[in-house]
């Protein structure tokens, strides 16, 4: 049997706001079921949709991602990736709307950039890292600076 996998994944370069309450991150044509047999989806894409909740507790994690393993059909499917994160009042802190994100069989595709706050960057910036090239790691790994 044969992995059919990729991770989107988002990686903070900014702190997290003590303001902040949710990150809700909704991604379109996202695969969730597939044959064994054939390797093949067996029901539409769907819409994908997580939302983190943050306490006085989690405002303070270093090296935090954010982010969704899919399924990966034969025929490259581009999907539509929002990023919102809001206060506990609902206010949009900052919102992210990522078009063309392709998901690669068996690599973690990370983009990292300012998720929770408008800091000298533009709207539309991201630095896109395929780690390893995109190698799964087979364990963690502890990097003690």
């Amino acid at each position: 049997m044969e992995r059919k996998v990729g991770r989107i994944e988002f990686k903070a370069s900014d702190e997290i706001p003590e303001q902040l309450h949710t990150l809700t991150l909704t991604a379109t044509n996202y695969f969730h079921q597939f044959d064994l047999l054939t390797g093949k989806p067996v029901t539409p894409p769907k819409t994908y949709e997580q939302i983190y909740t943050f306490t006085d507790s989690n405002h303070i994690p270093e090296n935090e991602t954010y982010g969704f393993y899919t399924f990966i059909p034969d025929t490259p499917t581009p999907m539509e990736v929002n990023l919102v994160a809001e206060n506990k009042a609902g206010d949009i802190l900052k919102e992210h709307h990522l078009l063309n994100v392709i998901p690669q069989l068996n690599k973690i595709i990370r983009y990292t950039g300012n998720l929770f706050t408008n800091i000298h960057e533009s709207e539309h910036t991201f630095t896109i890292d395929i780690k390893d090239h995109g190698e799964w790691e087979e364990e963690d790994k502890i990097i003690e600076e």
